[in-house]
């Protein structure tokens, strides 16, 4: 792609140190054009009575890496249809970071905060100095804010090792 590091055609098993349950050939292409037949969520999360309970709830990478290698089910073979997939998002980001050997977050700075000159984006809360607008939920009840470094969900590179769902 953009440093010549990697094709959009390469499977991200040239990149994981484990393999997927069925060993599917899915390619970082696939992972974001959700085209990968990964599910949405893993099997057992995307319960939503449960959501914003489990959200505070730590999986460490090695229970992510059993449950990926051991229990994934594929809704589909990849390049099938398109599946919005937040496993496959996060997988993305994960495989993104053992590419350049550093946390999604600061790739997401680097290479497109920054040259974009998106001052006011960022993946926590703390690099935040001005008031926020808190959030409501449907009852109009204040949320707290959601810290993608604190809380990834997927999203951003299993910071410190840690899935927090």
């Amino acid at each position: 792609m953009v440093d010549g590091k990697v094709n959009l055609d390469d499977p991200i098993s040239n990149f994981l140190s484990f393999e997927l349950k069925g060993n599917p050939t899915i390619t970082l292409k696939q992972l974001g054009m959700h085209t990968s037949g990964l599910p949405r969520m893993p099997a057992g999360y995307d319960d939503r009575k449960n959501l914003l309970k489990k959200i505070h709830l730590a999986v460490t990478m090695k229970e992510l890496i059993a449950y990926l290698t051991k229990e994934l089910k594929m809704e589909c073979e990849p390049n099938e249809k398109a599946i919005y997939s937040n496993l496959g998002s996060g997988l993305l980001s994960y495989v993104l970071s053992q590419i350049e050997s550093r946390p999604f977050s600061e790739i997401v700075e680097e290479k497109i905060f920054k040259p974009l000159e998106m001052h006011n984006s960022t993946l926590s809360i703390k690099n935040i100095s001005t008031n926020v607008i808190k959030g409501l939920d449907k009852e109009g009840n204040f949320t707290s804010y959601w810290d993608v470094l604190r809380r990834p969900l997927f999203f951003f590179g299993f910071a410190n090792k840690h899935l927090y769902l």
